[in-house]
């Protein structure tokens, strides 16, 4: 059986009625930067200990995302930019390298 809970993400009454208190993970996915970055604020204020990941859409956003402390920042088009330009110059790309810029996750926690 699945649950579904529509309404604003960045409410906490909806949050609370998805579970996010006893969530193991809260995912702010919009295509809306600041959207995500509302959502990760309310999880916050709820004080779920559930860990919290945010996507960012624009590389202009992503420290202002920083910012607001997500556990993890999903950065898919800002990585994907960088991996292009060093594919076409060559330059050594390791599965370690790949995972940290794709999840952004050692520059969100720090």
């Amino acid at each position: 059986m699945v649950t579904i809970i529509l309404g604003d993400a960045t409410d906490l009454d909806t949050l609370r009625a998805a579970g996010a208190t006893v969530a193991k993970a809260v995912l702010a996915l919009s295509d809306d930067d600041s959207e995500n970055a509302f959502v990760i604020l309310a999880a916050r204020e709820l004080g779920t200990e559930a860990k919290l990941v945010a996507a960012v859409s624009s590389r202009k956003n992503l420290e202002r995302v920083r910012r607001v402390r997500p556990d993890m920042i999903f950065a898919a088009p800002v990585f994907g930019s960088e991996f292009l330009a060093m594919a076409l110059t060559e330059q050594k790309i390791d599965g370690d390298w790949l995972i940290s810029r794709m999840l952004d996750a050692d520059q969100a926690s720090g």
